[in-house]
């Protein structure tokens, strides 16, 4: 007899691109409702995807306008019959629709599991922590993809039985190069792209303050080799960022690129860094490693600290232990090569697919 498909709910804020291609997937395995708040993040930000990715699962939209974390979005209003479903996930306790949904759920004696990607203790004072353990004890479960993660719902929570563990990512797993790029098939890319240097470092993201390009910034500086280029792309950089790089013919600032473009210059680099002073993921790293990049990160990324050996991580905001740890491996091929073969298995592990499997065992647990 074939086993009924369970009927689950997702209420989350956007449908970011990611989250579309989680939702394909699982969408596959179980009868899937996701509710998103908004149809996009702001006027500024449209992700590049449209209705038609939306395939294995049923998509609803409380508003078009952009994402506002503090207004109510009373459509929700329509989707308190929680008892049509066997699973309900929520996201995010800080923005208020879905605050307003855990209490309804909770008063109303409904379980249901909180699902966090990632978060730092931070030093709260008295009643912001009071506020945030009232929160996260409303649910009954709790999905968390790290150590650090399941730390943090401790820590406002005292609850240790109900985290069940899931593998975050943004990749599947035809996404995962099969081998780098021999030297010759590097440069012949290279050329094409106007590089010149030898050695490449590649750091992506956008310029604000949290992503510490500022910091790589000086620790490049400090290197004095115009044979080893810096390149960060991901957004225009501010006239802060210009002046940091001094006008040094090393350091290249990409601008947006489309994912070839990119993936392109993933494939040809030597050595990925992120400098970041905060992410509760960061699912770049992912991305690096699914390339075969050795990666550098910080203490304050939480992908980094799960995924990468310690080894790998400087401590946020260390000029100094950033160089030293760029100027240790860069120049070791041999180092580079174990790096890369490491983050390739290890990699394999936190694909779309994987994470997938983790969510249907944690559902039949639950």
């Amino acid at each position: 007899m074939e086993q009924k498909l369970k009927k689950v709910l997702f209420i989350t804020n956007i449908p970011a691109p990611y989250r579309v291609v989680f939702f394909n997937e699982l969408g596959k395995k179980c009868d899937l409702t996701v509710i998103f708040e908004s149809y996009r993040a702001s006027l500024n930000v449209q992700y590049n995807w449209n209705d038609d990715a939306i395939k294995n699962f049923k998509a609803i939209y409380l508003t078009k306008k952009p994402f506002n974390p503090n207004r109510i979005k009373l459509g929700i209003l329509k989707h308190l019959n929680y008892r049509k479903y066997d699973i309900i996930i929520v996201t995010n306790y800080a923005y208020i629709t879905e605050t307003l949904y855990m209490a309804w759920l909770r008063l109303t004696g409904k379980r249901f599991l909180y699902e966090t990607d990632g978060g730092i203790i931070k030093n709260d004072s008295k009643f912001k922590h009071g506020i945030k353990h009232l929160l996260l004890s409303m649910a009954n479960g709790y999905l968390s993809p790290s150590k650090e993660s399941d730390n943090y719902i401790y820590h406002y929570t005292s609850s240790k039985s109900n985290i069940f563990r899931y593998n975050f990512t943004s990749i599947s797993k035809d996404d995962i190069i099969k081998k780098c790029l021999t030297e010759e098939e590097k440069n012949e890319i290279k050329s094409k792209l106007g590089i010149n240097e030898s050695k490449i470092v590649l750091a992506i993201g956008r310029f604000v303050h949290r992503k510490g390009f500022d910091i790589l910034i000086k620790a490049f500086r400090q290197i004095h080799d115009e044979d080893v280029g810096l390149y960060i792309i991901g957004g225009l950089p501010t006239k802060e960022y210009e002046e940091a790089a001094g006008g040094m013919p090393n350091i290249h600032f990409g601008g947006f690129l489309k994912k070839e473009e990119l993936k392109q210059y993933m494939s040809i680099s030597d050595l990925f860094v992120h400098p970041t002073r905060e992410d509760i993921w960061g699912l770049v790293i992912n991305e690096a490693m699914s390339y075969g990049l050795p990666v550098l990160t910080t203490n304050m990324c939480v992908a980094g600290v799960e995924l990468l050996p310690q080894n790998c991580i400087v401590r946020s905001e260390d000029v100094n232990g950033l160089k030293e740890k760029i100027l240790e491996v860069i120049y070791d091929n041999d180092e580079l090569k174990r790096m890369s073969d490491r983050n390739l298995e290890k990699i394999k592990k936190y694909t779309i697919e994987e994470m997938v499997k983790n969510h249907l065992n944690i559902f039949n647990t639950f």
